[in-house]
């Protein structure tokens, strides 16, 4: 039984390091205007939905394209944070200089969006 309190400790501890580890990097990355393309919400444990933003942005002349999602939240605040996302009117949005394509929004960056970013699902 204590076995599963340790797993779930490193587990944790490992999500907390990626997390950390992919968020330092990205920071350190240009920034660029992007502009909401798409957000929705998926079921993701039936009383909790998962916040999806798609967006798009420009390098060198180029539109690129890019999504995060969102760490679940309770189904009953779709509203308000649809709401929220609705009055964004630009996002910044950092790319990575050797591939344009790969980016990541963080909250730092962006701090009207009403959801935590979960880096370690795109």
């Amino acid at each position: 039984m204590g076995g599963f309190f340790l797993d779930d400790l490193i587990r944790s501890i490992v999500h907390h390091v990626r997390r950390e580890t992919r968020l330092r990097k990205a920071s350190n990355w240009p920034d660029v205007d992007a502009t909401i393309s798409r957000f929705t919400f998926f079921d993701d444990l039936g009383h909790l939905v998962r916040p999806v933003l798609t967006f798009s942005y420009h390098v060198k002349g180029e539109l690129l394209y890019g999504s995060a999602q969102g760490h679940p939240i309770n189904a009953g605040r779709v509203n308000e944070i649809g709401e929220a996302v609705d009055s964004i009117s630009t996002l910044r949005v950092r790319y990575d200089p050797a591939d344009p394509a790969s980016s990541r929004l963080l909250n730092q960056d962006n701090p009207k969006i009403p959801f935590d970013i979960d880096h370690l699902v795109s």
